[in-house]
C-alpha cells in the first residue's frame, strides 16, 4: 500500500532500501504485490537486486529459507524472475546479472560486491567495512558475501570486535555471517549475544547461527553447542518467535547434514519436552524429533 502512493521511482527504491533493512522477505513480498497490480514505481534495477538476492539463498543450507525464496520468487510476474527461479547455480546467477545493460551507478556499485567470488574468494579488510554501510542493500549483500567467501580467523575477530559499537541492524549483519565459520570464539560470542541482547532480532539471528555453526562445525563443538543450549533451555523456551525459528532452522540440507545430527539436536527436543507441562505441548515436541528422524535416519 505504501509503495502504490508513491509515484517516483527514488521514492520507491528508497522505501524498498529501508524495508529491507528489517525484513527482505516484506520488501520482495511489497515489490512483487505491486508488480502484479502495476501500481509501483519500483525501479527494473532495484527490483533486480530484490530477485537476485532472494535467488543467492536457494542453496542456503536451511531448508525453510529454500522454500521461502522460491515461494518470494514464484510471487514475480516477470520473465526475469523465472530466470532466476530456474538458475542451476549461483554462477548462471551472475551470468544473468552481467546480461543486465544500465548506467545506474548504484547496481554497478551493487554487482560489483554482489559477484564478488568470481574474481578471488580472498577478503581485504577494507572490505570487511561494508557491512557497517547504513544502506541495507550494501550491508546485506555485504554480508551474504562474506558466508561465501574465505574470511580469515583475524578477520573474524575484527567482525567481532564490531559488536561492541555497531547499531542493532548492523550487529545482525554481523551476526549473520557468523554462522559460517564453524570456530569456537565465534560460537561464544553468538551466545553470549543470545544471552544477554536486547534487540529480539539480534538473537533471532543468533540461534540461526549457532544451529549452522553445529552443522558445519566438528562433533566436540557441536555436542557443545547442543549441550549449552538444552542446559539453558528456559532462555531459549522465554521467546516464542526465536524458539519456533530454531524449529525451523534444526531441518537442514539433508546432503550436508553431519553424522548423529538427530541425535545431537534430540538434546535439546529432550530439554523442551522436559519442560513443557502441557500434554499438547509434549506432543509437539515429540512429533517434531520424530519428523527430524524420518527426515535424517530414514
Amino acid at each position: 500500500m505504501v509503495l502504490e502512493q508513491l509515484e517516483m521511482g527514488s521514492d520507491a527504491d528508497r522505501f524498498v532500501r529501508q524495508l529491507y533493512d528489517w525484513n527482505q522477505y516484506a520488501a520482495a513480498y511489497s515489490a512483487a504485490e505491486g508488480r502484479y497490480r502495476g501500481a509501483i514505481q519500483v525501479t527494473e534495477e532495484m527490483e533486480i537486486i530484490l530477485l537476485a538476492m532472494l535467488a543467492e539463498r536457494r542453496w542456503d543450507l536451511i531448508t525453510a529459507t529454500r522454500r521461502r525464496v522460491v515461494d518470494a520468487l514464484s510471487l514475480f510476474p516477470t520473465e526475469m524472475a523465472n530466470r532466476f527461479l530456474e538458475a542451476a547455480s549461483l554462477a548462471e546467477v551472475f551470468s544473468i546479472i552481467d546480461e543486465i545493460e544500465t548506467a545506474e551507478e548504484f547496481f554497478l556499485s551493487w554487482k560489483e560486491l554482489f559477484t564478488r567470488s568470481t574474481r578471488t574468494n580472498i577478503v581485504n579488510n577494507a572490505e570487511l567495512e561494508q557491512i557497517r554501510v547504513p544502506d541495507s542493500v550494501v550491508g546485506w549483500t555485504c554480508a551474504n558475501v562474506l558466508k561465501r567467501l574465505t574470511v580469515e580467523d583475524h578477520q573474524q575477530a575484527i567482525l567481532r570486535s564490531f559488536l561492541k559499537d555497531a547499531d542493532r541492524t548492523v550487529c545482525w549483519r554481523i551476526v549473520h555471517v557468523m554462522g559460517a565459520f564453524p570456530g569456537e570464539a565465534n560460537a561464544e560470542q553468538l551466545f553470549a549475544v543470545f544471552d544477554s541482547d536486547s534487540y529480539h532480532w539480534i538473537r533471532y539471528g543468533a540461534i540461526r547461527s549457532l544451529v549452522e555453526i553445529a552443522a558445519l562445525a566438528n562433533a566436540r563443538l557441536r555436542s557443545k553447542i547442543f549441550s549449552k543450549l538444552a542446559n539453558n533451555i528456559d532462555k531459549l523456551a522465554s521467546d516464542e518467535r526465536i524458539l519456533d525459528e530454531f524449529e525451523r532452522v534444526i531441518f537442514i540440507d539433508k546432503a550436508r547434514a553431519p553424522r548423529h545430527w538427530t541425535r545431537d539436536v534430540n538434546r535439546v527436543l529432550k530439554a523442551l519436552l522436559n519442560q513443557t507441562p502441557h500434554v499438547e505441548g509434549r506432543a509437539h515436541w515429540e512429533r517434531l524429533a520424530y519428523r527430524l528422524y524420518q527426515e535424517y535416519e530414514s
